[in-house]
């Protein structure tokens, strides 16, 4: 750090809200709301969720190969939350398609 640097401290409220978000090119993105204090319009931080990926394998990686268990398990995570989300893309697109099949004369 450099010695000529003050530290401050900042009272003030934050709120944190994140998502997933499919970009315009098809990539997934992570994205963070910040509202501090009681601002109505938050500060919008996206990433990529591919580069968040590749830095938790990198992270990992120089770690040592015993972290092998951390990337199986966050494997696993994405897995099973990727079945929730297929499973219920596919309850809402069966419930579109009866419903439309109700009004199709």
């Amino acid at each position: 750090m450099n010695p000529n640097g003050v530290d401050i401290t900042i009272p003030q409220q934050f709120y944190f809200e994140n998502d997933l978000e499919i970009d315009d090119d098809g990539a997934c993105e992570l994205v963070t709301l910040v509202y501090v204090a009681d601002e109505e319009d938050p500060i919008v931080v996206k990433a990529s969720f591919e580069s968040v990926i590749s830095d938790v394998i990198e992270a990992y990686t120089e770690m040592g190969v015993d972290q092998y268990q951390q990337i199986y398990s966050l494997a696993h995570e994405l897995s099973r939350n990727a079945e929730r989300l297929r499973s219920t893309a596919q309850q809402m697109e069966d419930s579109f398609t009866v419903v439309s099949d109700l009004f199709d004369p």
